[in-house]
């Protein structure tokens, strides 16, 4: 038996905190889907719990696709920071440093994929996953081989 791993990085997409997402993103995300035929093949989408990955994973669900909601993939929880302070923390802080007021590390957020990690490996189906940046740059760092450290910054 022979696996294929296949990473496909077309679609981009960047909100800032409290922005609306239209029906546009999702719309176009399920014609992607689409196009590439997936939507025949018994896909797997995995997606995070926040209200514009519930969206675009509800229009992308076609009759043969498989949708499972994993808190786990939400973005990491940056305590009590200010939004306007979030980007200078980033920038300055160690893989295990934790963001002050109960926050996470980029470590705990790691830990916290696990699962869905596991569960990508074990599809035999496509997996799409509609997370946020943080969880997908942790998972596209398991998965090129390259150390988490280095891309979560």
């Amino acid at each position: 038996m022979t696996l294929t791993l296949t990473l496909t990085l077309s679609l981009t997409l960047t909100l800032t905190r409290g922005a609306v997402l239209d029906d546009s993103f999702a719309q176009k995300l399920a014609g992607w889907v689409r196009a590439k035929g997936e939507e025949g093949r018994g896909l797997r989408i995995l997606s995070s719990t926040q209200p514009a990955a519930l969206a675009a994973a509800s229009a992308v669900a076609g009759a043969s696709a498989t949708v499972t909601h994993q808190s786990a993939l939400n973005p990491i929880f940056r305590g009590a920071v200010a939004p306007e302070h979030k980007e200078q923390l980033l920038a300055s802080m160690g893989f295990h440093e934790r963001f002050a007021g109960g926050g996470e590390s980029f470590a705990d957020l790691v830990r916290r994929l696990e699962p869905c990690l596991l569960e990508i490996e074990a599809s035999m189906e496509p997996v799409l996953v509609l997370a946020h940046s943080g969880p997908c740059r942790a998972l596209r760092a398991y998965f090129l081989n390259v150390a988490v450290e280095q891309c979560m910054g």
